[in-house]
């Protein structure tokens, strides 16, 4: 529970996959658990997972450029700080604000660094704000999961290519929707390509030959990231 904690990022792993819970909870791939803030998740591929992304109550983060393919759920975000954790807004529990002042976030490094949190605590500040879900590609996948009545004027979704699976699947206006029968991408040797066409949206080639483990000396013989023959044009039809 530390707001203050705002850095990471996740950026280019070749492939969350074949993630599932056997509890109600399911499995994530990407938790940013308890109030976690201003982390990016960049160019991911996440294939069968539960719970692709779960933004868990925090402000500022990310969510760029990912390729969601036969999830259960692309990204969750709730507002627990409204609902079953408000204790740590409420005055019930002050440990939330006890660490933050511990840092001294009012006043350099902290101010300079993050001075989003100058403006937190008059910010509604248990409501997950400012959080960013933008340019990617949602296929067989309910595409979000907004709770604790969060909607799109508190979340902001843009310019992600979205095939719904059911009319109740939630997309803002300013998603793109792909008919439900549509072939958005297909997957081939392990790998996924983007039509052509979906790349004018905003969506960028991910970077095939970086991505996945390599060798070194405590690895000499890395699993590869993708099979032997390499993708056209980084990836695209």
């Amino acid at each position: 529970y530390q707001i203050f904690i705002r850095f990471g990022c996740v950026k280019h792993s070749w492939r969350f996959h074949n993630l599932m819970g056997y509890t109600r909870h399911d499995a994530n791939a990407v938790y940013l658990d308890d109030f976690t803030s201003d982390v990016k998740v960049i160019g991911n591929i996440f294939y069968k997972c539960a719970m692709a992304v779960q933004i868990g109550g925090g402000r500022d983060n990310l969510v760029k450029n990912n390729i969601f393919y036969d999830c259960l759920t692309g990204v969750s975000v709730d507002s627990r700080g409204t609902g079953w954790a408000k204790n740590y807004f409420s005055g019930d529990n002050n440990i939330l604000f006890e660490r933050m002042n511990k840092v001294n976030y009012t006043n350099p490094p902290y101010a300079t660094k993050y001075p989003q949190l100058l403006k937190y605590c008059a910010d509604s500040p248990a409501v997950a704000k400012h959080n960013v879900l933008i340019n990617n590609i949602s296929f067989n996948t309910r595409w979000v999961l907004l709770l604790d009545r969060l909607d799109f004027t508190i979340v902001q979704s843009k310019k992600n290519i979205v095939q719904r699976q059911t009319d109740q699947d939630k997309m803002s206006a300013s998603d793109i929707l792909m008919n439900k029968d549509a072939t958005i991408m297909r997957q081939a040797s392990g790998r996924f390509f983007i039509p052509r066409e979906l790349y004018r949206h905003g969506f960028q080639p991910l970077p095939y030959d970086q991505i996945g483990l390599y060798k070194n000396e405590f690895r000499l013989t890395p699993e590869k990231s993708f099979l032997s023959e390499k993708p056209t044009a980084s990836g695209r039809w």
